[in-house]
Order: structure tokens, then C-alpha cells, then sequence
């Protein structure tokens, strides 16, 4: 229970960090779609899809680097949480970075945000080091 909540603390800290770029380009995408012309309703709600598409991306972006260069993100750093691979040292390949920064980016972000929930649940029913993204890149979340 305690690695959940911990967990739970560094993904709201990286999440802060990643919601600031975020919400002004959300912004500035906005009022950039306000200024050009009146949109329908339809072309709103493909806005919003984009808009996402910008989290989706700077998230992943955010995910590949800290794992790339410190093995952890910023929050899971502050907590005292490091993520360790399938490798013979514990280390996190690139394939590994790439492909749990994906599945983590796309199940938080936008459409398929209501994964966030069901990955919550799971984390906290198994207590394991592992959540659904960490299951299919192959790597775990160890306290430090």
C-alpha cells in the first residue's frame, strides 16, 4: 500500500510538471482557433482531441528523457521510487523507456484517460511493483 501511495504522490508531481506546458498550449491553441474564425461545434470537439494529442506527446516526451538520463522521473525521484527492466542489473533498456512511456502517455491522456482509473484500481487490488503499463514494457517501480 505504501509503494501505491507513493506511486499515486510521484504521478501527481510529474503530472503538475507536464499540465504547466500543457495547459498553455492549450491556451494559446484556443485563442489561436477563437482569433481565425467561428467554429461549429464539431470542429470543437476535434480541437479537444488535438489538444490531447499535445499532452499525449509532451508526456511521452517528458517520460523518455527523465528515464533516458536519471532511470525515474522527477516525481518518483522526490518520493525515493526508481524503476528498474528485465535487465541483468535491473536497468531499463530503450526499448523498455519507449515502450512504457508510450502505453503510460496514451493511457492518461485524452480518450483513454478512464485508464488512469482502472490502472489506479489494479495497482492498489494487486500491491505489486508493477502497473498495466509497467506489466506490458516489462519493467517495475521499487522504493529506493
Amino acid at each position: 500500500m505504501e509503494l501505491a501511495v507513493k506511486r499515486l504522490i510521484a504521478f501527481i508531481i510529474d503530472g503538475l510538471i507536464i499540465s504547466v506546458p500543457t495547459l498553455i498550449l492549450t491556451v494559446l491553441f484556443g485563442i489561436l482557433r477563437l482569433i481565425i474564425s467561428l467554429i461549429p461545434i464539431v470542429r470543437v470537439i476535434r480541437g479537444f482531441f488535438a489538444i490531447s494529442a499535445i499532452g499525449i506527446f509532451l508526456f511521452f516526451i517528458y517520460e523518455v528523457v527523465c528515464m533516458g538520463l536519471f532511470q525515474t522521473t522527477i516525481g518518483k525521484k522526490i518520493v525515493g521510487l526508481e524503476i528498474l527492466g528485465l535487465q541483468p542489473r535491473g536497468e531499463t533498456d530503450i526499448w523498455t523507456i519507449l515502450l512504457r512511456s508510450f502505453v503510460k502517455a496514451i493511457s492518461i491522456s485524452g480518450p483513454l484517460a478512464f485508464l488512469t482509473v482502472i490502472n489506479g484500481i489494479y495497482m492498489l487490488a494487486k500491491d505489486e511493483h508493477g502497473s498495466i503499463h509497467d506489466i506490458i514494457a516489462g519493467s517495475s517501480v521499487w522504493v529506493k
